[in-house]
């Protein structure tokens, strides 16, 4: 009888064993096609682990995983927290689904279950990560950096949590910071495009132009459809007189990504102005007021490249529309009362010259204001103008001076 009892006990013993370890090897077989990708496959095979023993609370963990891939959100939830209710101290389960709530944009709830983990793994990277964002998400953007911060200061060679901090701080204009955390993400992940990109951007904001060049030609070499980066580095291009780099960098943005971006045709636009293509200077600026119909400075641009082509007579609608919208834009006045000068009109030329000195004191509006006041032999009026304008540094008045106030 003993020996029956033997038997029968290694015999149980056995087949609990082979039992336990049919059911181990189905788990790991539903991680592999987890991690391959084969989410259905994955949730067939953990399945049957759950059937074989319903406490196997890693199941259902790895198996709300696959549900939430597949974005089967409420059988997700549901194995998450039968997980979680089988054994409470499970963390893993508790990130995972904050990962899911987070993804859900139920920032609360993701918030709450990182902030368990962090309460036993204080040091947890990706924990303190998630619930960065998701306080970023809320916008309790000092909660975040307070998050980002220790996650880094934990010892983290992890460049998402710099490039993330760079954003925040971008974000609140310390360009400085946000410089230093790009370069660090650079450091720990050489192929972070986003970071090369963020950084030149932040370069040419801090005016760093030259410098801003080479993080940009990096970004753009490494995502040619990277169109912020792109028009950066025309910006960057045009602030260090690389005239021709950036007209080529605003053609791609044309012709390629046919950008709405009104700076890119203003600035094309005023590129041609210095090549004398006048025709394609104008046709920049219709285009700037085809996408913003107020643009009162595209319109002077416009009316400025009328004068250049001697056409003041057209000129003059152009400069009025730009007062209509903007009756503070100094340049308007002045590019008026100059087609008004050319057309021979003093007295109207005189008080547009008159408006736009009370707005902006410049060198041009002094001198053409004073020659208005020379054809009208209002000399002390002129002289004084003229003399204002040479005090400017305008080379013209000086010799009409000689004549005007002798």
């Amino acid at each position: 009888m003993k020996k029956f009892t033997f038997i029968l006990l290694i015999l149980t013993v056995f087949v609990f064993t082979t039992f336990a370890q049919n059911t181990e090897q189905l788990y790991e077989q539903g991680r592999k096609e987890y991690k391959a990708g084969s989410f259905a496959k994955s949730i067939k095979t953990l399945s049957k682990v759950i059937n074989q023993s319903s406490f196997y609370y890693e199941a259902y963990a790895y198996r709300a995983r696959a549900y939430h891939a597949l974005q089967m959100e409420d059988s997700a939830l549901l194995d998450f927290n039968t997980s979680i209710s089988k054994n409470p101290k499970y963390l893993l389960a508790y990130y995972y689904r904050g990962v899911y709530y987070f993804d859900m944009k139920d920032y609360e709830k993701a918030i709450s279950d990182f902030s368990h983990i962090l309460q036993k793994k204080p040091d947890y990277a990706k924990a303190l990560s998630y619930r960065g964002q998701s306080y970023e998400a809320i916008n309790k953007d000092k909660m975040a950096l307070a998050d980002y911060t220790h996650a880094i200061k934990s010892g983290t060679k992890n460049f998402d949590l710099y490039y993330r901090r760079a954003l925040l701080y971008k974000k609140h204009n310390e360009l400085k910071l946000a410089d230093y955390d790009l370069g660090k993400a650079i450091q720990y992940n050489p192929d972070c495009q986003e970071a090369y990109s963020l950084r030149g951007l932040i370069k040419v904001k801090r005016g760093h132009y030259q410098k801003s060049i080479g993080d940009l030609s990096k970004a753009i070499e490494m995502n040619p459809d990277d169109q912020v980066a792109l028009e950066a580095r025309a910006r960057a291009y045009l602030e260090t007189e690389q005239l021709d780099k950036a007209l080529a960098d605003y053609n791609v943005l044309v012709v390629k990504f046919h950008t709405r971006n009104v700076e890119v045709y203003m600035q094309r636009g005023k590129l041609f102005v210095s090549q004398g293509a006048y025709s394609k200077a104008s046709k920049d600026f219709a285009r700037t007021l085809r996408i913003d119909p107020g643009n009162d400075q595209a319109l002077v641009e416009n009316a400025k490249v009328y004068l250049l082509r001697g056409r003041a007579q057209q000129s003059i609608p152009l400069s009025k529309k730009a007062i209509h919208f903007n009756d503070e834009n100094w340049e308007a006045w002045y590019v008026r009362g100059k087609a008004y000068f050319d057309l021979n009109q003093f007295q109207n030329a005189e008080n547009d010259f008159n408006k736009s000195i009370e707005l902006n004191p410049s060198a041009q509006a002094h001198y053409y204001r004073g020659q208005c006041r020379a054809e009208r032999r209002e000399l002390a009026g002129a002289c004084e103008d003229l003399k204002t304008a040479e005090k400017m540094g305008f080379e013209l008045a000086t010799e009409d001076l000689k004549h005007v106030c002798k």
